[in-house]
């Protein structure tokens, strides 16, 4: 009764469960596929944002080029004297006032003086060939636009993005450098006139990985090298792409999207921060969630009526059952405590004398030799009054664990005899192999070179050992006879010097 009770409300609650698990499943599984489209769009229109990005970086700096390109043709086709410079101020005040995102234009020599510029006064002419464009034209043969990381311009002091051209004279050498400059503070507004959220972030960077301008901005990332991230060697992998990722400048999880510009060695890169993407996502879904919830809390209720009054009627018999269980354990441990030591926990002498009866009863239908090991700790006395009673304990508990250990047939039993005595039975075992089995606990205890300075000459815990050997008469068989005789050996060998074996019957002695 009690287990068809118990079968009726298991299969209730695993049904209660069941729906309950089904609901959560369908609930995380909608969630997870509406988190997915979300992603999917927002990687869409992260996409889309960053080629706008793109072409409108791209469409300011080829204009830039453009002004460079036209500057260095008009100084290349004539020479730089006094009067064409002169004549060329006003030309770069047209073009730089024309072109808006040209900050300022500057023309300097082979040696980096500075020439004419688009600002109406020049007072000093200082050197820029420090600059690293400069040492980048000077080196490099190449007539391509360099945009260079940003810098403090030394005219005006504010943060701009040079982009420069290599001049060179009639013969092709080297004759200075055509310098624009651009605002990163332009930059900037451009890049706000795109929603990217709170957390979101716009990035322009060179090929070689350093900020050339950042939203949010942040004036000490300007410049900074991404080299070696994880982003940097993704987007040197292909023109175009996305991954998501903690941002390796400030640490904000983002899906990200790069994007090579087309006509200029630069990489924009849009991302939006995934937090904010999911904030609609997660308000949904909590909403959700909760309903499913409510849902689960009252099929649980109503299951929980059910149950309760299905497992009422078959408490009570669950308890009887519980109640017999402990005790048949308490029976089991009983029956152990009677018949273990409590200290060595080796089989007592009550249990032993069973085993021993049986088994020379067991011997003599055979005709197989027993034997007996009896055991006695040298001097254990001394021991006790030297060390005390606990180390005495202590001492016992090794050397049954070393004795034990010794006697390695499944058959063996190795039983506390009483006080410091112990006591092994060895079935079917002749004289020789018990003296073996015998020396081996002999040593055994010796081995652990307990200290015991009471026990001279060894001067540690030593073990005397007697042993004796029968083929018990199937019709006069005794099992007292064979303790006798062992007790006897173990007289002699107390004896005889004590730490060694002695056979009943065997006139040798053992070392």
């Amino acid at each position: 009764m009690a287990r068809r009770l118990g079968r009726l409300s298991t299969a209730t609650t695993l049904f209660v469960v069941f729906v309950c698990v089904a609901l959560l499943a369908l609930d995380a599984l909608l969630a997870v596929r509406a988190r997915d489209a979300e992603l999917r769009q927002a990687d869409v229109a992260t996409a889309n944002l960053a080629r706008s990005v793109a072409q409108q970086m791209d469409s300011m700096t080829s204009e830039v080029e453009h002004v460079l390109g036209y500057v260095v043709y008009e100084l290349e086709r004539q020479e730089a004297t006094d009067d064409i410079l002169a004549q060329l101020q006003p030309l770069l005040v047209t073009q730089a006032a024309s072109v808006r995102q040209i900050h300022d234009l500057f023309v300097y020599d082979a040696d980096g003086r500075w020439l004419v510029s688009s600002q109406p006064v020049v007072e000093g002419r200082p050197s820029n060939r420090d600059r690293d464009y400069f040492i980048h034209h000077r080196d490099s043969p190449s007539r391509r636009m360099r945009i260079g990381t940003p810098i403090v311009s030394r005219s005006t002091g504010v943060w701009i993005i040079p982009l420069s051209r290599r001049l060179d004279d009639a013969e092709g050498r080297f004759a200075g450098v055509v310098l624009a400059t651009v605002q990163v503070d332009h930059v900037l507004e451009m890049m706000a006139g795109f929603d990217i959220g709170r957390r979101g972030a716009i990035g322009l960077f060179r090929d070689s990985g350093e900020i050339v301008a950042r939203r949010p901005y942040a004036e000490q990332d300007l410049g900074r090298s991404i080299a070696g991230s994880t982003l940097y060697e993704q987007m040197r992998q292909a023109a175009s792409g996305g991954i998501a990722m903690r941002s390796p400048i400030d640490q904000v999880l983002r899906r990200i999207r790069y994007r090579q510009l087309a006509n200029q060695p630069l990489r924009v890169t849009v991302a939006l921060a995934e937090d904010e993407l999911l904030s609609e996502w997660r308000t949904a879904t909590y909403v959700q969630t909760g309903v499913i919830l409510l849902m689960c809390a009252l099929t649980t209720l109503a299951g929980t009526f059910l149950v309760r009054a299905i497992r009422h009627r078959g408490r009570v018999e669950a308890r009887l059952y519980r109640a017999r269980r402990e005790l048949r354990h308490a029976n089991a441990r009983l029956r152990h405590m009677a018949q273990h030591d409590g200290l060595t926990d080796l089989p007592n002498r009550r249990s032993f004398d069973e085993h021993l009866a049986r088994t020379v009863a067991q011997a003599a239908r055979g005709r197989r030799p027993v034997a007996v090991v009896m055991m006695d700790v040298d001097h254990f006395k001394r021991y006790n009054d030297r060390y005390g009673h606990p180390a005495g304990d202590r001492c016992l508990q090794a050397v049954a664990r070393a004795v034990d250990a010794a006697a390695r047939r499944p058959g063996d039993i190795v039983a506390r005899y009483g006080g410091e005595e112990l006591v092994a039975l060895l079935p079917d075992t002749d004289r020789d192999g018990a003296r073996t089995v015998a020396e081996a606990m002999r040593r055994a205890v010796e081995e652990q070179a307990i200290e015991h300075a009471g026990n001279p000459p060894a001067g540690r815990v030593t073990i005397s050992v007697g042993v004796a050997v029968q083929i018990p008469d199937p019709e006069t068989h005794d099992a007292a006879v064979l303790l006798r005789d062992a007790d006897a050996a173990l007289y002699r060998a107390k004896s005889g010097g004590r730490n060694r074996v002695e056979v009943h019957g065997d006139a040798s002695r053992s070392p």
